[in-house]
């Protein structure tokens, strides 16, 4: 009986280590996601899909759509 709590408590301790890392691991993502969010706008979007594109529109456009550029302002 008490080796079975033993083991029962080990396994407790292990699934609370593992969900703390988790949690840890979550918490920086979340904050890395904010931090990068907060540093873009629309014109740092719009330049890296600028950058990004081989020159070729795409084929399924469907209209007279210019991908990435406004020509009005």
């Amino acid at each position: 009986m008490k080796e079975a709590e033993a083991e029962a408590k080990i396994e407790i301790a292990k699934a609370e280590g593992v969900a703390k890392a988790l949690k840890i691991k979550g918490d920086g993502e979340a904050y890395y996601n904010k931090v990068v969010s907060a540093s873009l706008n629309r014109l740092l979007v719009e330049q890296y899909a600028i950058e990004k594109w081989d020159g070729k529109l795409p084929t399924y456009s469907g209209g007279d759509a210019v991908p990435f550029i406004s020509l009005s302002k």
